[in-house]
């Protein structure tokens, strides 16, 4: 059982520091912030976290996708996955690209907004080296 971050500070300075907690149980090792989908700002709120963590193994309830997966299983439209991409990766990473990225991806929503991933397709080049 540990809890414990993967980056380079020492000692009180990896308490503080922004990277994340990691927590670890019978062989089972997940990113607590991600695996609890909630913020985890200090080492005692990380230390809850893993008290869940272990309980949620112990029981047999464990799963990986996090303490409440998604029970949704429709295909992911492309809408679905913008907001994800919004929240998950922009927002939660705090890029400069925040501060416009609903104004970029609303014309891809418009396009592709209810279609579900797997529909979408790249176009290929079809012209082909014939002489």
């Amino acid at each position: 059982m540990g809890l414990h971050k993967i980056c380079k500070h020492k000692g009180r300075a990896r308490d503080r520091c922004k990277h994340a907690w990691w927590g670890s149980f019978r062989g089972r090792r997940v990113s607590l912030s991600k695996w609890t989908n909630r913020e985890i700002k200090s080492k005692a709120e990380a230390d809850k976290a893993l008290d869940e963590l272990t309980a949620a193994i112990r029981d047999g309830t464990f799963d990986e996708r996090g303490i409440d997966p998604p029970a949704d299983n429709s295909p992911m439209t492309f809408g679905k996955f913008a907001e994800v991409y919004k929240q998950r990766h922009v927002l939660a990473k705090g890029l400069a690209l925040s501060t416009t990225v609903d104004y970029r991806l609303k014309p891809l929503i418009e396009r592709f907004g209810e279609r579900p991933i797997a529909e979408i397709k790249t176009l290929t080049s079809t012209t082909s080296s014939r002489t």
